[in-house]
């Protein structure tokens, strides 16, 4: 883990707060594809935002849904991990 950027590291020791770091990612991603289209529309005689806005949304960078999936699954996965290892302390 010490080669990956720190957030990564971050999701290996601690799924949760490493989701939350990825959330944060998609929700700045969305809002950027958001401005980039406003712009663009204020810009051209063309408007992108009505044609394109729907399909950005529906794409996997602007879905947090993902997210919480992946949190429960990196939960459900350290659980499994950690059970072993509670068993042989008692």
């Amino acid at each position: 883990l010490r080669s990956l950027p720190r957030p990564l590291a971050t999701l290996g020791r601690n799924p949760s707060a490493g989701v939350d770091w990825l959330r944060g990612y998609a929700e700045l991603n969305r809002v950027a594809v958001r401005k980039i289209l406003k712009k663009h529309d204020k810009s051209s005689q063309i408007a992108l935002t009505p044609s394109l806005g729907p399909w950005v949304e529906r794409r996997a960078f602007a879905s947090l849904r993902g997210l919480d999936a992946l949190l429960r699954a990196a939960e459900n996965f350290l659980a499994l991990l950690v059970a072993p290892l509670d068993g042989r302390r008692s």
